[in-house]
């Protein structure tokens, strides 16, 4: 892990190919389950049915409501390995972000991003979409303190940084209070060729959960040799910026996710160093 975080890259073709020796984690256990690399630090873990019932029937209607107030792309122009299938209602992303740089003005005033903010319609919905999505924020945030505490410490340093500097984002804490990741993105019925997530700082968690009427599909890591059976309710949490991923198609009914990113040009600004703690335990 060390290794990946010293010597990044930023390209699928720098990955040499490798024996195809998969290991396989499918999930009917239905257990949590960890990927700890050879130097003790956790590579990805997974927690089966994260969400289930009411809470997942809320959050499959709180995207869904946004997706459809909100509005949803599949142009965007930092996206160069997502592909769109065009199966139900909503094909696109859409982006929730409180505080960002605006693609390639890394140097301006971060803000919240256009997507929640261009209509009084959509700012009004952007706020019910982050006060309804408290209780998904509650587990998310409580997964990750237990994953790696010391990450945890350090993005509620930049959490505290920018609500003392940047005024928008101390006022989208009235709507989505103890959020440290600054951004979430929903994706309906795409999948992703094999990237590395480039924006984000090394050592960054992003943890996804996935919904919709899919009954399986499958996340690979190819460095790890690990394939992953996804469910609709799992909740994923990974380094995206230092092992390469990717999720193919997948065979039937339609496939959305829930993702919590951070990026490195706020680390940046706010001259904190993105850490990481060992496994804290693994299978």
């Amino acid at each position: 892990m060390q290794y990946a975080v010293v010597h990044p890259q930023s390209s699928e073709d720098e990955v040499l190919a490798v024996e195809r020796r998969w290991t396989y984690i499918t999930g009917q256990d239905r257990k949590p389950k960890q990927v700890v690399s050879c130097d003790g630090y956790v590579v990805f873990s997974i927690i089966p049915g994260a969400f289930r019932g009411k809470h997942y029937e809320h959050l499959v209607q709180t995207c869904t409501n946004w997706a459809r107030i909100g509005g949803l792309k599949t142009n965007l122009a930092n996206d160069k390995k997502g592909v769109y299938k065009g199966v139900g209602e909503l094909v696109g992303t859409t982006r929730l972000v409180t505080c960002w740089h605006a693609i390639g003005h890394p140097h301006e005033m971060p803000g919240v991003a256009a997507d929640c903010r261009i209509t009084n319609v959509k700012f009004n919905g952007s706020c019910e979409t982050f006060r309804e999505l408290s209780i998904i924020t509650s587990y998310v945030m409580g997964a990750f303190e237990q994953l790696d505490p010391v990450q945890h410490a350090k993005m509620r340093e930049l959490y505290e940084w920018r609500l003392r500097e940047v005024a928008s984002s101390a006022a989208m804490a009235g709507v989505d209070p103890g959020m440290f990741f600054e951004g979430r993105e929903m994706q309906f019925n795409r999948y992703s060729l094999p990237h590395f997530d480039t924006n984000d700082p090394p050592w960054a968690w992003a943890i996804i959960i996935y919904f919709g009427t899919f009954p399986t599909c499958t996340l690979k890591f190819r460095q790890l040799k690990l394939k992953v059976t996804l469910r609709p309710g799992d909740m994923v949490m990974m380094r995206g910026r230092d092992v390469l991923h990717e999720v193919g198609d997948w065979c039937k009914g339609e496939r959305h996710l829930l993702v919590h990113f951070t990026h490195q040009s706020l680390w940046k600004a706010a001259k904190i160093q993105c850490s990481s703690s060992p496994a804290m335990w693994h299978d």
